[in-house]
């Protein structure tokens, strides 16, 4: 079956057929295979897996701005993680960056899957379907994801006016939020990254 289409309608018309649309999308055994191989252990004793977005190569323009790192840190410590109950996985273009900004939790990203980078977005990919709280970038990729995650408990994506990260139903949502920033406000989101 093929599908086309701008695909950024309200996610309300869609969510009758939700389980249909989750059915229609799998992964390939070898990338899940590889996926549980190094992310179940670190999961061991019922360790919960947090996955944020950090969208950045192409982001800092428009409504496509770069959310500051520490919008996602500021979530999890309300949210009351701690690394003796979760694991972090970090969904990003560079996400090495990002490791050292969460002290004392495991951290993982696709560079710890032992496999070439050109496989990096499909295991962020996959990693946001299977997370126990997702937070998202304001980015089509990872709200698609969250669609398709049928496990999390919590879902929340950037709000550039309210300077953080609020809840979303990914079936009950704009994919995209419409929040266009200046270049300045681009510029001084990308200095507190």
């Amino acid at each position: 079956m093929d599908y086309s289409g701008y695909g950024m309608s309200h996610t309300r018309l869609l969510a009758d057929h939700k389980e249909l649309i989750r059915a229609e999308y799998s992964f390939d055994s070898r990338l899940t295979a590889r996926f549980d191989a190094v992310v179940g252990p670190r999961l061991a004793g019922g360790k919960k897996l947090i996955v944020i977005h950090l969208r950045r190569g192409d982001y800092g323009y428009g409504q496509f701005f770069r959310a500051p790192c520490a919008w996602y840190q500021q979530w999890m410590s309300l949210q009351g993680f701690t690394s003796d109950s979760h694991v972090l996985y970090i969904a990003s273009e560079d996400p090495g960056r990002y490791r050292a900004r969460f002290p004392g939790f495991v951290v993982i990203t696709a560079d710890d899957l032992g496999t070439p980078a050109s496989l990096a977005p499909y295991f962020d990919f996959l990693a946001m379907t299977r997370a126990d709280a997702l937070a998202v970038a304001n980015s089509s990729f990872s709200f698609f994801a969250a669609m398709l995650n049928a496990k999390a408990g919590c879902f929340v994506r950037p709000a550039a006016p309210r300077g953080g990260l609020v809840p979303f139903d990914p079936w009950d949502a704009e994919p995209l939020l419409d929040q266009k920033l200046s270049p300045e406000e681009h510029l001084r989101l990308k200095e507190i990254d």
